[in-house]
């Protein structure tokens, strides 16, 4: 399945021809050295990767090697008002513009100032190593703990105590 919104993706979009039944069932079971069958459904077919790969092949970076710090603003492209990716409407009402890099937004941008103190905490207590440690690392665990993630309820207004365990799941933010 391919969810996207990039239209030409969309072509690749197909149902299986086989009647209900045709293909062995592999969700949730094992071989006998405890692999799961489904693994091997992971890969796509060489004809539907070589596909995919001439449609995405011009939105991937040429830029090879590390880039320093110092000069990541110089790897950001400027993109022209009707260059990929475009922005859609995203159910925010008629005058939503979820895409943040338009030169011509009509409306402030509401969530810069929660984004940037956001950036500046993470940056501060250098959240961003403990989440690529955690990743690094394969933890299993969540990489954040509630010590860690009280700055960003507090500027939220949600420092106070957590939800009861039986109130609504949306209510539930962290």
């Amino acid at each position: 399945m391919f969810a996207s919104s990039c239209p030409t993706l969309k072509q690749l979009g197909c149902t299986c021809p086989h009647p209900a039944g045709s293909h062995e069932q592999v969700a949730g079971r094992t071989n006998q050295a405890g692999d799961f069958l489904s693994r091997d459904t992971a890969c796509y077919p060489d004809q539907l990767a070589a596909s995919f790969a001439t449609i995405i092949m011009p939105l991937l970076s040429t830029h090879h090697g590390d880039i320093p710090w110092d000069h990541r603003s110089q790897i950001i492209p400027i993109k022209a008002r009707a260059s990929f990716p475009h922005s859609w409407e995203d159910g925010g009402g008629l005058k939503s513009q979820p895409d943040w890099s338009r030169p011509d937004r009509s409306l402030p941008d509401s969530f810069a100032p929660l984004r940037q103190q956001w950036m500046d905490l993470i940056i501060r207590h250098k959240m961003h190593l403990k989440l690529l440690g955690s990743c690094h690392a394969s933890s299993p665990d969540p990489p954040f703990d509630s010590q860690d993630l009280q700055p960003f309820k507090h500027i939220l207004g949600l420092a106070g105590p957590s939800p009861p365990a039986h109130a609504p799941q949306y209510t539930r933010i962290f």
